[in-house]
């Protein structure tokens, strides 16, 4: 179980080759994940049925709590939805392990 209770907005450049294990916990997929791939796209080639629709982080129908550290596009979410550790899964990547309640 990670130490965090939502996502952390962290403003580092992925780095080449690094990894982070994320938990998909109502589903029970985990995989590790590059830095620089949108969380979106790792589950979907995992076999997760993830909403979406834009994939630029506009409708936000992709947006899912997220425990860990992230790099990623907020301007749609509220700042109470930021609060609470929401994300879109779009435009979001890892920079530690994450859970995503999805």
């Amino acid at each position: 179980m990670l130490r965090w209770r939502m996502a952390i907005m962290v403003e580092r450049l992925p780095e080449p080759g690094k990894q982070h294990h994320v938990v998909f916990t109502k589903s029970g997929v985990h995989f590790d994940i590059d830095e620089d791939t949108p969380l979106l796209v790792a589950g979907k080639k995992a076999g997760l049925e993830l909403p979406f629709f834009c994939v630029n982080g506009v409708c936000r129908s992709c947006r899912q709590n997220v425990r860990g550290e992230i790099w990623g596009r907020k301007r749609t979410l509220t700042p109470e939805e930021t609060a609470q550790g929401l994300a879109l899964l779009c435009v979001s990547q890892a920079r530690s392990d994450l859970e995503i309640d999805a």
